[in-house]
């Protein structure tokens, strides 16, 4: 239906996040939550950037 598009059910979606969390598993990926540091965020200094420079 038109709600459960994109939603991640049925078998073959089933299957993506097995092999999924299998991989991250195996790869130590998704281990630990990383802080974010907002200081150290510098803005552009101006509104276009380096692209004529």
């Amino acid at each position: 239906g038109f709600f459960t598009r994109m939603r991640g059910s049925g078998p073959w979606a089933d299957l993506l996040r097995t092999r999924f969390h299998i991989a991250c598993r195996k790869h130590g990926l998704n281990q630990e939550r990383i802080t974010l540091r907002s200081d150290l965020f510098r803005p552009p200094a101006g509104p276009q950037g380096d692209l004529f420079r």
